[in-house]
């Protein structure tokens, strides 16, 4: 275990040499001892070897920060102060699904609900009709998949939006004419976070410029947050 007041005596080479030798030590190891350096400095770091707990000394060199624990038996090091996981939202609140759409198709530059057939999951007292969500007031974080399907009618570019029918209100528009789909499937995504004040009715809803595609399969995942 080595200390060091990190000062080099002027004094005869063998002397300065091992004095020099002696701060060389303590740096490496640390400052390793059972007690802390009798001389202290901002920034110097010490491991504790009565806790075995690494410190950094602060810039006012007026306290020692812990910055994590040695275990040497395992070889591990464990960090110190770090924020406590919250595991208080795992699961959504709501999961609401929707497969093959009773039209098949959606009629071209209309706003259509995605067509919602059950509430997998429901800790929220949310409820479904009409292919809309009701939702309690609160502040909510919302993931929705949508998988579109064109059809015959060649190349169709759609547009994904979250709508409030209680308020008429657009929440979230996650795709703009971006979408395109030229015979062949394609799945479109979108993630927001928003708050209702009050209970309202909710619905992800799709848009195409042209063709006959329609939305196949539709999954939303709410996490209530707030």
């Amino acid at each position: 275990m080595a200390e060091h007041d990190f000062v080099i005596d002027n004094d005869s080479a063998s002397a300065a040499r091992a004095d020099i030798n002696s701060a060389l030590l303590a740096i490496v190891s640390n400052n390793s001892k059972a007690t802390e350096p009798t001389v202290m400095f901002a920034w110097m770091w010490w491991n504790d070897t009565t806790t075995n707990i690494l410190k950094m000394r602060n810039s006012a060199n007026s306290a020692w920060i812990n910055i994590g624990t040695l275990d040497n038996s395992l070889n591990i090091f464990t960090v110190a102060n770090l924020p406590a996981t919250d595991t208080s939202i795992v699961a959504p609140s709501v999961i609401v699904e929707g497969y093959n759409d009773t039209t098949g198709t959606l009629t071209a530059t209309t706003w259509t609900d995605c067509h919602f057939s059950s509430l997998v999951q429901n800790t929220i007292s949310a409820s479904l009709a009409s292919h809309r969500v009701t939702l309690p007031a609160g502040t909510y974080y919302i993931d929705n998949f949508v998988k579109m399907e064109p059809g015959s009618g060649g190349v169709v570019r759609l547009s994904l939006r979250l709508y409030d029918h209680t308020n008429t209100a657009i929440i979230a528009e996650y795709v703009t004419n971006q979408g395109q789909l030229d015979y062949s499937a394609g799945a479109f995504c979108g993630a927001n976070v928003f708050t209702l004040s009050a209970p309202a009715a909710i619905a992800l809803q799709v848009y195409k410029n042209s063709g006959d595609g329609g939305a196949k399969n539709a999954l939303v995942k709410i996490w209530k947050t707030a």
